[in-house]
């Protein structure tokens, strides 16, 4: 079970700026599926062999980023870098899929988050 969704609200906004500010978390930039307008929302985009692995730590039912990339069927990932990459193909992985592609070194999701699903996101 993922995380609870009240916890993204309360700290979705003031958390989001800071992170995003910081430059030490990458970012998803895409387009919202009701306003059209570019959102950018910071996460951890792990490479894999052709695209990258995102951990979904709310579940992607209630997750609006992950909703409008998966209808859009693509985004950009900026790296802490500050490279933006164009990505396309989302899809929805269990955990045995994902930890298939992801490197052995891969820092696990905190405990709290009960992560069970990922993104797929493949670079264009």
């Amino acid at each position: 079970m993922p995380a609870p969704y009240a916890l993204a609200k309360y700290v979705a906004t003031p958390m989001k700026k800071r992170m995003l500010r910081n430059g030490k978390w990458d970012a998803v930039i895409h387009t919202g599926r009701v306003s059209g307008r570019v959102h950018e929302t910071p996460l951890v985009a792990f490479p894999v062999a052709g695209g990258f692995v995102v951990f979904v730590i709310y579940g992607s039912e209630k997750t609006d980023w992950v909703k409008n990339v998966l209808r859009a069927g693509r985004a950009r990932i900026r790296r802490t870098t500050g490279e933006e990459v164009e990505v396309t193909d989302p899809r929805i992985l269990g955990p045995a899929e994902a930890w298939a592609l992801l490197p052995d070194d891969t820092p696990p999701p905190s405990a709290w988050a009960k992560v069970d699903e990922y993104l797929l996101l493949t670079v264009t």
